[in-house]
């Protein structure tokens, strides 16, 4: 399938669709870099440090915006990985989901 012929909803459908399968994305960065990310849904435990520390997602109201976890990405908080990334929709190139491509 051609992600230049998708919508938001449909990429984001797409995303979705993954469900809680690990799955890859490519994309250009706002400096015109290309990044690849292996992540996951976001979930909204990925959003929260401990009960006293809930931070609620400030981009949910943006439609070009889907929120994940890249699983390989260094929380500062925790140390650990599996800090939350927006990605902007607008600036996929490539996902991969269950071994299917995807691609401009």
């Amino acid at each position: 399938m051609n992600l230049s012929n998708m919508s938001l909803e449909q990429k984001r459908e797409l995303l979705e669709s993954a469900g809680t399968r690990i799955f890859s994305v490519k994309f250009l960065k706002k400096d015109k870099s290309v990044r690849e990310m292996t992540c996951v849904k976001w979930l909204k435990k990925a959003l929260t440090y401990g009960v006293e520390d809930v931070r609620p997602n400030s981009c949910s109201h943006l439609p070009n915006i889907y929120t994940l976890a890249d699983i390989n990405a260094i929380n500062p908080r925790t140390g650990k990985k599996g800090d939350y990334r927006n990605l902007d929709l607008n600036s996929l190139i490539e996902v991969v989901i269950d071994k299917k491509h995807y691609s401009l």
